[in-house]
């Protein structure tokens, strides 16, 4: 809703079932001021492939918390510990909610990641990030990171995304590893 009624502003991101500390969005905006078209986030994953593949989410590097990493594609923001989106870095179908809801019905932060990507936007960590998450008591009981990663669901959702977008490997891949001309 928030990207619907505000398209041109910088948007942060948060979940309501966790607690963050006191330094978490001033450190985003830090961030952001100093490179203020990257995407931050307090938390990401490496994105691992293998051949055209994605490995398992399960098996891709976790909490690559670390500043020093350029910004890339495959710095995978995952959304619940924080990210500040700049303006317009998302790809032209972020609100087209039937092609969402089709494909990563339960993966918000796989859909935003393939929109920045396919918008041509890298990812970076920022300078301090918060050392763990925190969740709110009795959250967790039900949770969509149970079926998405204990369950593999994001696999499944990862797949229907290169379905749906395969210029995404092509932006991932260096031109000689997919064999273009």
């Amino acid at each position: 809703p928030t990207l619907q009624k505000y398209p041109d502003a910088t948007i942060v991101t948060a979940d309501d079932d966790l607690l963050y500390p006191n330094f978490w969005l001033n450190e985003l905006y830090k961030n952001y001021l100093s490179e203020p078209n990257v995407v931050w986030c307090h938390r990401a994953h490496s994105i691992q492939l293998d051949g055209r593949k994605f490995i398992p989410y399960k098996q891709w590097k976790q909490n690559i918390q670390k500043s020093h990493l350029p910004a890339a594609y495959t710095n995978f923001c995952t959304t619940g510990a924080g990210v500040l989106y700049p303006p317009n870095c998302f790809y032209r179908d972020v609100l087209q909610e039937s092609i969402f809801m089709s494909i990563t019905p339960n993966a918000d932060d796989i859909w935003f990641w393939a929109m920045l990507v396919l918008n041509n936007k890298k990812i970076k960590t920022v300078s301090h990030p918060m050392e763990r998450l925190v969740c709110v008591d009795g959250t967790q009981e039900t949770a969509l990171w149970y079926n998405n990663v204990i369950c593999d669901g994001n696999d499944v959702q990862l797949a229907n995304l290169v379905k749906k977008y395969p210029k995404i490997l092509k932006i991932l891949l260096p031109k000689k590893k997919l064999n273009l001309k």
